[in-house]
């Protein structure tokens, strides 16, 4: 568990969902309910289409985010966060320390905090320091990580069969 733990999360995803591939084969469906009509349908997908993100060298899975409004280190001004991959021990035990109504926000701050590496001199950047975090910064931090992490893509398009409305879902991977 401890060395499982220090992988990378979307190391540990992508085994996950080759274990799941060998043991049941790559079809999956799972119910889902359009957000414009409410329309319940039942959305089929393979696990051997989900897109995977690789870096093209290991350098590229440490990148550098310019905040819009710096924070603060004591009278220091941070503007220039590193990122990285954030490993599963920040996923493994979320279930538990969120499990009251699913926060949401609790996710996302721990996700983001488990990615900023450091700043751009190397000094390691501390919990306290991400509450400083303006929402706007945080969002766009938030989705920097999410759409620019090496590993595999767990949204999956979805278009409601009555409405024609687009979405996507995000391929549940908890239970």
């Amino acid at each position: 568990k401890m060395i499982i733990n220090q992988m990378y999360m979307a190391d540990v995803l992508h085994a996950y969902i080759l274990l799941r591939i060998e043991a049941m084969g790559d079809e999956l469906g799972f119910d889902i309910q359009c957000g414009t009509c409410g329309e319940k349908s039942k959305m089929q997908s393979h696990l051997e289409d989900v897109d995977v993100v690789i870096p093209e060298s290991p350098s590229d899975i440490v990148r550098r985010y310019d905040l819009r409004r710096a924070i603060m280190r004591g009278k220091e001004e941070v503007k220039t966060l590193c990122l990285q991959p954030p490993r599963w021990q920040t996923v493994s035990g979320m279930k538990q320390k969120h499990a009251s109504a699913m926060n949401m926000t609790g996710l996302k701050f721990d996700i983001v905090n488990a990615s900023i590496m450091s700043d751009a001199a190397g000094n390691p950047v501390h919990a306290g320091m991400v509450d400083q975090l303006t929402k706007r910064d945080f969002e766009h931090l938030t989705k920097e990580i999410d759409d620019n992490t090496p590993g595999p893509d767990l949204q999956l398009e979805y278009e409601c069969p009555v409405c024609s409305t687009e979405s996507t879902q995000s391929l549940r991977w908890d239970f």
